[in-house]
Order: C-alpha cells, then structure tokens, then sequence
C-alpha cells in the first residue's frame, strides 16, 4: 500500500479530504500534517511515496519543507496546491521538479487524478533533484520570506543567504561577502538547500548587497557559463577549506551576518515591485491615494491595495485592523469570483466582491489582473458611497501601481 502525505494548516481542508479519500483506501493511504514541522515528523517515521503540500503555513511553510524534501528524499515526488500561486512561482517550482501545481480551492475530482498519476512516477522523473539555485532565490523572493539560506554542494563547498521580506540582503561564502560571494554560491552545482534558525532576538543584517535578484542571477550565470573565476577568489576557497575542520570556519560565517545589529532596517513601506527611491515614492503615492479616498467615508476602519499573491502592498489602516489576514483571506475570494465568473460566459469579466459582516462593509475590487484594493467600512457609512468612492479611485490606484 502506497502512503499520501497531505500538508496544510486549513483544518477543515484536511478533513473534507480524509474524508473524499476513503474511497481510494484500497489504492493508497493518506497521512495529513498541519505544517511543514509535522510532515518531517512523518517522512522521518514513515514511507511516504508522495507528497502534497500547501506553500504558506506557520512553523515550517511549504517552500522550506519542499527544500527539506529535495535534501533528505529527492526521490518522492511532490504537488503544490495553493492560494497564492503565479505562473512566475508555477514555473519555478515546476523547474524544481514538482510535478503538479494546482490553484486553491481545490477540485477533489483533479487532486486524486494528479496524486494517482504522481504515484505512477518513478525517479528521477518524479523527484525534486538538481535545484537550481538561482530558480530557488527568485521563489524565496516571490513568497517574500524573511531567511537564512544555507547552500551546500557535494563537494563540501558551503555558502549563506540572508533574505528580508523577500530582498536579498547579504551572503558569505569562505572570506568573502555580499555581491563577491554571492556570484560563488550561485555557480555551485549538485547542491542541497536549507533554511537554517535565526536566533531569536531580533536579527538586523547589514545591506551589503544593493543590486536587484534577478540582475544578480544573470551576471551569476554568465561567469558561470564563461568560467570567469578570479585567482584570488579560488586561493580564498582553497584556503577556506584548510581552515574547515571541525566546523569552526562554518560557525564563523553564520556569526558574519548574524553579528551586526546597528544596521538600516528595511523600509516599512517595502515594495514587491520596485526597490530604492523609486519604490518608496510609489507607495507614498498610493498611501496619499487611500488616505484621500478614506476622507471621503464615514467609519473608515481600513483601506489597501493588495497583489493577488495576498501581500499588502499600501494600506491606510487608521484602526490597526490586521490587514494581513484581510489581504491572504480576501485575495482567495477574488480568485475564487473570477474562476466563477469566467466559468459562466454570459457574465463578463468578474469586477468585485462585496462582504456584509455585523458591523463592516467589506468591498474588494479588481485593479488590473495583479491588483485589487480592499475597503474595510463600518455599517454606519452607506454601501452606495463605498462603492462610490471604489469606483472613484480604482483608475488613480491602477495608475500609481
């Protein structure tokens, strides 16, 4: 009997599936965990021949556990069901070798026809082997983790990424720091990743590195693929490994980025699509934006413009309303309104969302295919003025994205 292991921390999710499941009892069984913490417990005390994981969940979230998968059991293949999904983050993890990518809420009909076929895969076809580096990087970015990334190649050779909130700050390999060892860490191959604790007090790493990901990667793989490695960078690394007995060398490049504390903190108001100056002033538009547009409501509790990956990327939050829970929450709903929509053609394009809670007028609106603002009003203010205001400003919002 082949084992399933479903991981996600949605409950009822997990439920409704033990239950779905009992009519493949006699083709496989399912084991589920609620984070990424309690499917290693499993893997470590059980066979598992595949593995179906949610990407954000507390403890260990899916991207770590499937890191942890391609270390430990590169040969089980792997499916990745979420809420927050691009085709950016399809494509990478796809290129990690996870076999199939599926869109929340799930269909059950589609989910045991994939877990059937991913049980039919035999290695290496079905595993999570040979990650690129460089494609890992850019899905850390893209879920905006807060990490430190330990990278280590067969050969011994051992590097370290520090991430804020999706920015790459800093890395160490050997002697050197930021861009310098960055581009030796990208060129390892046959490595296996790892996200390694941060103490816990607060941990502020100096900015070394300033160029954007995606510019850091290209230059990476072009030294790479021209073999244009420096003499000292190579008599750095031979010396590295001179020094590496006992783990004493690998304790000290934690401690290089760990140790400094009188360091620039990051930007309250970071953007995922710009950095710099340039960043900063787009979100201080869209917050002139929402704060104008809450001057023209009674009862304003919050306002923002959210990606449709759940990430807040302006708010106007006069009352401290957890923002963060409305944005992942309230991006599910739109997607689930567009696929309903597009589902009945007579409809048109789905535009909005309207929730009627005891005391708050929750209306979330489309601002292109990326976008959508999120307005939290108390009932006291009238719904045709809500909507008003949202159509008002959703061109001027669009605009300053």
């Amino acid at each position: 009997m082949k084992n399933v292991l479903i991981v996600d921390d949605e409950k009822s999710l997990i439920e409704s599936m033990k239950v779905g499941f009992e009519t493949f009892k006699d083709s496989f069984s399912i084991l589920t965990a609620r984070n990424g913490k309690e499917a290693i417990a499993v893997l470590e005390s059980t066979p598992i021949d595949l593995v179906v994981t949610d990407l954000r969940m507390p403890e260990i979230d899916g991207l770590e556990l499937l890191a942890y998968l391609s270390s430990n059991f590169p040969t089980i293949p792997a499916i990745v069901m979420t809420a927050f999904g691009t085709p950016e983050i399809e494509e990478k993890l796809k290129a990690m070798g996870v076999i199939k990518f599926m869109d929340k809420p799930i269909e059950f009909d589609d989910l045991a026809q994939s877990i059937a076929e991913g049980l039919k895969h035999e290695p290496p076809g079905g595993s999570l082997s040979g990650i690129s580096v460089g494609s890992f990087l850019q899905l850390v970015e893209m879920e905006r983790k807060t990490c430190l990334l330990e990278v280590r190649s067969n050969d011994g050779e051992k590097g370290l990424f520090y991430f804020y909130q999706g920015s790459i700050y800093d890395a160490v390999f050997s002697n050197l720091k930021g861009e310098e060892a960055f581009y030796e860490i990208i060129r390892l191959d046959n490595v296996k990743i790892s996200f390694k604790n941060l103490p816990n007090k607060k941990l502020r790493v100096k900015k070394r590195i300033k160029t954007p990901l995606m510019s850091l990667i290209m230059k990476g793989s072009i030294l790479k693929d021209e073999a244009v490695v420096k003499e000292e960078v190579v008599s750095v690394v031979e010396e590295s490994k001179a020094v590496d007995e006992g783990g004493e060398e690998e304790d000290n490049m934690e401690e290089e980025l760990c140790q400094e504390r009188d360091i620039e903190e990051p930007a309250e108001e970071y953007d995922a699509k710009s950095t710099g100056n340039e960043g900063r002033s787009q979100m201080a538009g869209l917050k002139d934006i929402l704060k104008e547009m809450a001057g023209e409501m009674d009862g304003v509790i919050a306002l923002g413009v959210i990606g449709m990956d759940g990430i807040a990327v302006a708010t106007h939050n006069p009352t401290g309303t957890d923002m963060d829970a409305i944005s992942a929450k309230f991006a599910m709903l739109m997607k689930l309104g567009e696929k309903s929509t597009n589902d009945i053609k007579t409809m048109g394009e789905f535009e909005e969302n309207l929730a009627q809670a005891k005391n708050a007028w929750i209306l979330t609106r489309f601002l292109g295919k990326e976008y959508y603002m999120a307005l939290v009003v108390s009932r006291e203010e009238t719904l045709g003025n809500v909507r008003l205001v949202a159509q008002k400003y959703a061109d001027q919002l669009y605009q300053a994205i």
